[in-house]
């Protein structure tokens, strides 16, 4: 009988398919597998064999059980246990086989960029409701019409709360949380075991999965169990391909073993291919990670924020000994991939720029997100703290509360020094309907303190392009759009009469002085009075709380200072939306 194979499991949920793939993760039968190296190789001369294991798909959930609990998991929970055991350490299973075994662990694993146009059209699909041609998931279903005028367009909401999205991160924080504790075995200096994380922009086509010489594939599907559900399928068939090892001729096997393992061969391939791609990125350029600090692997850039840094460092360092290129070249080729990145997440760029505006989920109120462009000055060529602290303030509290009355989609410039920055920059000055201005003392030697020049002239445009908006302030008719933090000191630019202005001394009274940003928002914008008061009361709260645990006086001082602004806000709010129902209520009875 040949030990060659080549069959097709029914799919992911077989228990032919669950039984074989726990098995093959095994220590005994990894061990009995193991791939034996080979003159040239890197650790020959220490160790004898290696366990390889790659996979590339969406989340990994055969391996990594995503957001699944051990219920969810079902049969698939031994698979999980074994692979995670196996990347942890437990019991000190890597280091037997580094020391009884002469056996290391390599295990390389390409997720899906969750950013590019391949994911988004997974997401989309997994919010597809159809309304109109005859159209259905299962036989048993019933049919429904899909109207083709209509084609939902993502929110930044969809695709975070995707479920496939929501299964990757989880997924990437079990692989942090277990490599960390791995006791130094795994991805630590002068160790050859390696557990590497890539994503990929490109389309990956299928779900691939190498455990030594035994390869799973199956492709996905725009399929659902049910137009109910929020996920895709995982029903579709898995091909299985097994090789006892590579071959010293392959032209000597015999005809079906020779198809079998040039299947076996295209499939490396195609992995290798994904894999070594140009644009292919490194876990350290793809996301915030940071080793010491757990679910920060999880914590995934958008396009505008990948550099390539890491990438471009491990090229130079190749090229270095032979040089074959020079530094000059290689950030030629780290902009060219910069750019590449950004066609192949075209879709989700074109989301973010236009707002959003098609029709929302059903049960959400559809509001027109606005654009608000952040100013201030760059640290080391990224925006400095101040304006991150806006960024997701303005995230967290007005992009997803888009059933307040107010979406705000926080436009923050994040990109290197050069052409793309300068283009971004101006886009972004023109396309924006607010603006937030940070004006920091940028040059702290000078006995003038001023802000970057850059501040200045941003300012002073948006305050030319956007001119005066009527207001709710019962203080004043119209105000201008810009809003404006400055830290004491700093020199100010002049006609800045109808600026709302806050000034501030440190990072903390900046931060906690974001309710005047609430309240401008809320005096030229549509922003929901009762959505307005609720954020000024969590931070009457926060601040309440402050003054009580403080011990110094001047900064308790200070602190009351901003909750009797807070108090005077929400009275201004709470009696012009008096005003305004009475009004409203008039003419309702005209």
């Amino acid at each position: 009988m040949s030990k060659y194979e080549l069959n097709v499991k029914i799919d992911r949920y077989d228990s032919d398919y669950q039984e074989l793939l726990s098995s093959l993760l095994l220590k005994e039968n990894l061990i009995e597998q193991a791939e034996f190296l080979k003159p040239g190789d890197k650790y020959y001369n220490v160790y004898e064999r290696k366990i390889l294991i790659k996979f590339c798909g969406l989340s990994g959930l055969s391996l990594i059980g995503g957001t699944e609990t051990q219920n969810d998991i079902g049969k698939r929970a031994l698979s999980v246990t074994n692979f995670l055991n196996l990347i942890s350490n437990s019991d000190g299973i890597v280091e037997e086989l580094n020391q009884k075994y002469k056996t290391y662990l390599d295990v390389k694993i390409l997720f899906a960029y969750p950013y590019s146009d391949f994911m988004y059209d997974l997401i989309q699909a997994e919010k597809f409701r159809p309304i109109g041609t005859s159209i259905q998931c299962l036989l048993d279903e019933k049919k429904y019409l899909y109207d083709f005028s209509v084609l939902h367009r993502l929110t930044l909401l969809d695709i975070s709360n995707s479920t496939t999205v929501l299964h990757l991160r989880s997924s990437l924080d079990k692989i942090q949380e277990k490599v960390n504790v791995s006791n130094g075995v795994i991805n630590s200096k002068g160790s050859p075991n390696r557990v590497i994380v890539k994503f990929s922009p490109i389309n990956i086509l299928t779900c691939f999965l190498k455990i030594n010489h035994n390869i799973f594939v199956d492709p996905y599907v725009y399929s659902k169990n049910s137009h109910e559900d929020q996920y895709l399928s995982l029903i579709s068939p898995v091909s299985y391909i097994r090789i006892p090892g590579i071959p010293a001729d392959y032209r000597k096997l015999d005809k079906s073993d020779r198809k079998i393992y040039k299947h076996y061969c295209s499939l490396i391939s195609h992995f290798r291919y994904l894999w070594h791609h140009p644009l292919t990125l490194y876990s350290t350029d793809a996301t915030n990670y940071n080793k010491g600090q757990n679910k920060t692997l999880s914590n995934i850039k958008p396009p505008k924020s990948i550099s390539y840094l890491t990438k471009s460092e491990h090229l130079e360092s190749m090229c270095a000994p032979l040089k074959t290129y020079s530094r000059a070249e290689i950030d030629l080729w780290r902009q060219h991939c910069k750019n590449e990145l950004l066609r192949y997440c075209s879709k989700f760029i074109k989301t973010t720029r236009d707002h959003l505006t098609g029709p929302d989920q059903v049960g959400k109120i559809n509001i027109k997100p606005i654009r608000i462009f952040i100013v201030g000055a760059w640290q080391g060529g990224a925006p400095n703290e101040y304006m991150t602290l806006i960024e997701e303030f303005i995230t967290n509290k007005f992009l997803k509360a888009n059933n307040k009355g107010l979406r705000l989609i926080p436009e923050l410039i994040n990109a290197e020094n050069g052409t793309e920055f300068r283009k971004l920059v101006f886009e972004g000055l023109n396309s924006s309907q607010l603006a937030i201005v940070v004006q920091t003392d940028d040059y702290p030697k000078t006995k003038v303190k001023f802000s970057r020049p850059n501040v200045y002239i941003e300012k002073g445009y948006l305050m030319g392009r956007l001119g005066k908006k009527s207001s709710r302030s019962t203080e004043k008719e119209d105000q201008e759009p810009v809003f404006v933090f400055i830290k004491e000191g700093t020199e100010d630019s002049s006609d800045t009469n109808n600026i709302t202005q806050t000034s501030f001394t440190n990072i903390e009274y900046f931060r906690l002085q974001f309710f005047t940003l609430v309240k401008w928002l809320w005096e030229i914008s549509e922003l929901n009075s009762d959505y307005a008061l609720e954020i000024l009361e969590e931070y009457n709260v926060l601040i309440s709380s402050e003054v009580k645990e403080s011990t110094d006086e001047n900064r308790k001082q200070t602190l009351t200072i901003f909750l009797n602004l807070i108090r005077r806000f929400k009275t201004q709010i709470t009696d012009w939306t008096i005003i305004y129902q009475e009004r409203i209520t008039q003419l309702a009875n005209m």
